[in-house]
């Protein structure tokens, strides 16, 4: 049985570009302290970012059980209605 690792190449990407950006904060001829500051703005950007595609997500799966709710609910309406005539 062969398992994927982390086969999603938007993840691999992201992941790349993250080490990147790390490997270029390092190298960077500044003081530790301006390092630092760069390196945790990095990372509160990518946990923004995380957090509102997150959030769209969830939004996005709630319209659609809120749309199944009102299917259903038409459906039974229907059946009703077809069973009165």
């Amino acid at each position: 049985m062969r398992e994927k690792l982390n086969s999603n190449p938007i993840a691999q990407v992201a992941i790349i570009g993250v080490l990147l950006v790390a490997v270029g904060i390092f190298f960077l001829p500044l003081e530790i302290w301006v390092k630092g500051y760069l390196a945790m703005g990095t990372v509160l950007l990518i946990q923004s970012c995380v957090t509102m595609t997150k959030t769209m997500r969830d939004v996005h799966e709630g319209d659609k059980m809120v749309n199944r709710l009102e299917d259903a609910k038409a459906e039974r309406l229907l059946m009703e209605v077809s069973r009165a005539a």
